[in-house]
């Protein structure tokens, strides 16, 4: 069985966003309860100890019958939505950080407060050149 059987398209884009992040060296936890009634799609440690969530929709429907997410604001430092490739960006507000990804990998449009050094580009390139099991589409790093 696969993980296209299992989880929701939502859950595969925090997958992928969630290996791209910890690439880049920032922890995360997925469906974290920061308290009654919310729960957030990803809960990462950003590079200055800040919280970060990231809020992933799959689509139109899923961004429009979520109207929890602006709790989401005073639990962390930076949001981030994570989106796919079709999403209509135009849709969300501005102001916060994106992320476009599917279920394997990410990149980030806006992009994060860290310098990279060269080992981290590489270490990049290189699971991005051998990963086998990406999307029919590009993966797109910047």
């Amino acid at each position: 069985m696969d993980d296209f059987d299992i989880l929701q398209p939502g859950q595969l884009l925090a997958r992928g966003t969630a290996r791209h992040l910890r690439l880049l060296g920032f922890p995360s936890l997925e469906e974290f309860v920061p308290t009654r009634g919310l729960r957030v799609d990803l809960m990462v440690l950003g590079p200055k100890e800040e919280l970060w969530i990231v809020e992933c929709k799959s689509s139109k429907a899923d961004y429009m019958s979520d109207n929890k997410w602006h709790y989401y604001l005073e639990w962390c430092d930076r949001f981030y939505w994570a989106v796919d490739r079709d999403f209509p960006l135009d849709l969300l507000p501005e102001g916060h950080g994106l992320i476009i990804a599917d279920a394997y990998f990410a990149y980030s449009e806006k992009s994060f407060t860290i310098d990279f050094n060269a080992s981290t580009w590489l270490t990049i390139v290189v699971v991005e050149r051998s990963n086998t099991r990406a999307s029919s589409s590009d993966i797109f790093l910047r």
